[in-house]
């Protein structure tokens, strides 16, 4: 399921409702923006979103991973559309701002509607199109859905898939939330890309992922690279963020892009093996996610540790579920602590920990 990303927001901004809910809840009122869950590179894509609280610069529209969260959505490579209330006006924004559309209100449904193949958005207020907003959209590069929360306390509420929808979907588009126009093809591939943020983001090759999400606490994430020849790139970004995602290429041909997690890279290692030397990304961040979507997922066993706590092994991995979100176990949901992943050619394990 596609909500707003917990590992991808600005970090006064709360997420509840199943993560489909996101609040601003910063003391005072400052640019703070998050990003979906999964991305799309072409086809034509719609979602909704319901503006609950503060109207005052909310924006929402689309951006692209090296987006920044502490700016309004557009301002980088991304589009939006939002009130000013201070001019008593609607505007478009893709890095100028432009007068666009009826003002957005409180109980407004604001839809946007993307078209990837002709580098277009075009949002609609309320089941209404407001007009074509950009035809420039860059191509080849994968866009989120995408808001900002200026005003301290606003509110909204994504809608992502087409049975959640309030007014009918565009003809010709198809809900986020759904991976293939009309059906649901069979997965003929799953890969894992990761990237080096900055103005030159750095793609880097995977051989292993370990890595431990917790709630709260931080999370671990340890990347294995197969060669030492980007040594001095990646210890360069020390600092900056480890943007790890999952590519689902299915057998007709299309594929997904979901963000897994990001995380600050703070070590880069290396090591001599007796075939070649290889280096470990090693990445931390601390994340708070909100009471979340209880799972069934299907359990190859369990184990209880010293501190009487459950340990799950799942014979799958799924990578929409988040600390904070509960698995059915017995027929009673269990408050997942910690999620740890082992990631390698040919294995995927995932472990849940009872908070």
């Amino acid at each position: 399921m596609v909500t707003w990303n917990p590992s991808d927001k600005q970090e006064y901004i709360e997420l509840s409702n199943g993560n489909m809910t996101a609040k601003n809840t910063g003391s005072s009122s400052a640019m703070r923006s998050l990003r979906a869950t999964l991305a799309k590179d072409g086809g034509k894509w719609f979602y909704e979103v319901l503006i609950e609280a503060g109207i005052n610069f909310l924006c929402v529209g689309i951006a692209d991973s090296a987006h920044t969260l502490l700016n309004l959505i557009g301002s980088w490579n991304g589009a939006s559309y939002f009130t000013n209330v201070g001019q008593n006006k609607s505007q478009k924004y893709r890095t100028s701002y432009y007068d666009y559309g009826a003002l957005i209100s409180i109980g407004d449904v604001v839809g946007v509607a993307v078209d990837l193949d002709a580098h277009s958005i075009e949002f609609y207020l309320n089941g209404v199109s407001q007009g074509v907003a950009f035809t420039n959209l860059a191509a080849e590069t994968l866009y989120f859905p995408a808001a900002t929360l200026y005003t301290t306390q606003s509110q909204i509420t994504a809608r992502f898939r087409a049975v959640d929808c309030t007014y009918p979907i565009p003809d010709g588009y198809q809900a986020w939330d759904q991976t293939i126009p009309g059906v649901i093809s069979e997965v003929l591939k799953r890969s894992y890309t990761c990237t080096i943020a900055g103005s030159q983001s750095i793609d880097i090759p995977i051989a292993t992922i370990q890595m431990s999400r917790r709630n709260a606490k931080p999370s671990y994430m340890a990347i294995v690279v197969p060669s030492v020849e980007q040594f001095d790139q990646v210890n360069a970004r020390i600092g900056t963020e480890m943007i790890l995602k999952l590519v689902l290429q299915y057998v007709d041909g299309t594929e997904t892009v979901q963000e897994i997690a990001r995380a600050n890279l703070r070590e880069v290692r290396t090591e001599e093996t007796p075939n070649k030397q290889i280096m470990t990304l090693v990445a931390y961040k601390q994340t708070t996610y909100g009471a979340g979507q209880t799972w069934e997922i299907p359990l190859e066993g369990y184990t209880i540790n010293a501190g009487g706590k459950l340990t799950f092994r799942s014979v799958m991995t799924d990578n929409l579920i988040n600390p904070g979100d509960a698995i059915l176990f017995e027929d009673e949901p269990v408050t997942i602590g910690e999620i740890r992943y082992t990631i390698a050619p040919g294995i995927e394990k995932m472990q849940i920990v009872e908070a």
